[in-house]
């Protein structure tokens, strides 16, 4: 059977999925145990996948059968459906992100295959605007959210990333964020923006450092970033960046 985790918190409790004998079930891998969230889910016989954790123990994701997605969040011990706004398309919704305060991102398409940015809180959805046509939900590559609320992110139809703070939504021309820390620092690709000043992170290692940083996928709230980089004997290390 395979198994992929998507989210770690601080505890080290990771969030994701692992195939059964009937399909796919969203799952937490606790250190202890696992918990297959998939059995808990509000229909049963549905695909489950459980894409980001909090550092309570939240988890969120999406269950549905076929091509319709449903929005979910577990916590203590039960799973629920999240709301969805009225007049969308039927294939539904993702929550791809929880936070700290319990916030909850997510991505849902309307009528006309618009990608529109939600966020659950305290049991009510907002729909935020719309990031333009993505086709279908699977198109939605990365979705991160910070502490304060902001979200980051991109889908693979369109040439530019996404990032929503304070009420508005403003494209990303160029840059494909993956993830986004507390201090509104966003990495993607081989680039970091901070304040809105994009930067090559291959500019900012020691120019002999024997690697060539390809895909940065993390950063905490510290600045450290972890990311995939090629070195002379494989295009697929795993690095660590700490900041001086």
């Amino acid at each position: 059977m395979a198994s992929n985790g998507n989210a770690v918190n601080l505890s080290g409790q990771v969030a994701g999925a692992a195939s059964t004998k009937t399909g796919v079930d969203a799952a937490l891998w606790t250190g202890k145990k696992t918990i297959d969230l998939g059995a808990l889910a509000p229909l049963a016989g549905s695909y489950s996948i459980a894409y980001g954790i909090n550092d309570s123990g939240q988890v969120v994701g999406s269950w549905g059968i076929n091509s319709g997605s449903r929005p979910f969040l577990y916590s203590n011990g039960t799973i629920t459906s999240l709301p969805e706004p009225s007049n969308f398309a039927a294939s539904g919704c993702e929550a791809r992100a929880i936070n700290n305060t319990g916030q909850i991102a997510g991505l849902c398409t309307d009528t006309s295959g618009n990608g529109h940015l939600v966020m659950w809180q305290n049991g009510t959805v907002t729909d935020l605007g719309t990031i333009g046509n993505i086709g279908t939900l699977s198109d939605l590559e990365a979705m991160s959210m910070n502490n304060n609320g902001q979200i980051a992110g991109w889908t693979a139809v369109t040439t530019t990333g996404f990032l929503y703070s304070n009420g508005t939504i403003t494209s990303r021309s160029g840059f494909f964020p993956n993830a986004i820390n507390d201090s509104g620092v966003m990495v993607g690709g081989s680039l970091i923006d901070s304040g809105g000043t994009v930067q090559n992170l291959n500019s900012l290692i020691p120019a002999k450092s024997g690697y060539q940083i390809t895909y940065a996928t993390a950063i905490n709230d510290n600045g450290q970033i972890v990311a995939y980089a090629s070195d002379a004997t494989t295009s697929f290390a795993a690095v660590l960046l700490n900041p001086s």
